[in-house]
């Protein structure tokens, strides 16, 4: 007698169901799965490029630039250890680096084995001063100003409702702040300064370069203390209470050798026998207000510091002579961008 083979073939035919159900599972949970994949790392690099950003912002400020990534991740929803997400900050003093790794849950894909996928995501933000732009204002003041530990400005130099006097000293030794509340002019160690080299300066006409290494140089060479650039009583000619009177202005800060060097370098990084004057980073200061005291004796610059010292040399990368973002930047400008 003949056997039917129906019961056979139902098998077969619900092998070939559930394959096929599993493979119509699989492609619409790529696509759905995929979709909601995607949007989440778009979030989540949103928030890895806020961090980045966030950490340059602390750089530039003087401040705990890991902090303040891992605080601003946390901020987008991003908080390291959290759900098994990891947030990983690198940073070196001009880059900070954010990766965010996150499981994504998925809905569909479950069915075929991949219950999470891992997203990860980075991103680096470069912070800074322009190396060839108008900004940097042509006079220095002394590291002794900062708290060594947090960077950050003593408090008697940062009260707004008590601007410091910042004297230039006269005589030998005078190229530099020989005091906290001394100051000296500079053209960034391009030579012996002058009155138009801070002029132009000061006026942007001619804007001194501002691409300098740590440890560099930057006194004036010779002990002048140029009295008509405090103040020229004319809104024609440039002088510090002319151009920069109510300004936040980007200052180099200078100081001793850096640790294990006896003297300053020169621009190209060889000790060059000054033990004062060495560029130690930059800060923002307002200027309140500057004087002459009288034909040929000193004068003073008026103000207070805005923010800690970044210890970290000019970043030319920020600002090149072609980028065309920085045209028309002034002093006080700071740059921070996304490299990565």
């Amino acid at each position: 007698m003949p056997r039917s083979s129906s019961g056979k073939d139902r098998g077969q035919i619900l092998v070939l169901f559930v394959a096929s159900l599993l493979v119509v599972i699989a492609g619409v949970g790529l696509i759905i799965d995929g979709g909601f994949a995607y949007a989440q790392r778009r979030g989540q690099q949103n928030a890895a490029d806020f961090a980045a950003f966030a950490g340059s912002d602390a750089i530039l400020n003087g401040k705990d630039a890991t902090a303040a990534a891992l605080a601003a991740a946390a901020q987008n929803g991003y908080t390291d250890g959290t759900g098994n997400v990891t947030v990983t900050v690198a940073t070196t003093d001009k880059t900070v680096k954010v990766d965010i790794a996150a499981p994504h849950d998925n809905y569909f894909l479950g069915a075929v084995g991949q219950p999470k996928w891992q997203v990860s995501v980075t991103a680096t933000a470069l912070a800074g001063v322009g190396t060839r732009f108008m900004g940097v204002a042509p006079f220095i003041l002394s590291q002794d100003v900062f708290d060594p530990v947090s960077g950050l400005p003593y408090a008697f130099y940062a009260d707004s409702g008590n601007p410091i006097d910042f004297t230039k000293t006269t005589g030998s030794g005078s190229d530099s702040p020989l005091t906290l509340t001394n100051m000296a002019w500079t053209n960034l160690g391009t030579g012996s300064v002058s009155s138009s080299d801070v002029k132009n300066a000061l006026d942007g006409s001619v804007p001194i370069n501002a691409s300098l290494i740590l440890n560099q140089y930057i006194g004036q060479k010779n002990n002048g203390v140029k009295n008509d650039l405090f103040d020229t009583n004319s809104p024609s000619q440039p002088s510090v209470n002319t151009n920069l009177a109510g300004e936040d202005v980007i200052l180099p800060i200078v100081g001793p050798p850096i640790s294990g060097q006896t003297e300053c370098f020169n621009g190209a990084g060889a000790p060059d026998g000054h033990t004062v004057g060495c560029f130690r980073g930059w800060a923002l200061f307002h200027v309140v207000s500057a004087t002459k005291r009288g034909g040929g004796d000193d004068g003073t610059i008026t103000g207070y510091f805005v923010t800690g010292i970044t210890r970290s040399a000019s970043v030319e990368d920020v600002c090149a002579v072609t980028d065309t973002a920085c045209l028309g930047t002034f002093h006080g400008s700071y740059v921070v961008k996304l490299i990565n």
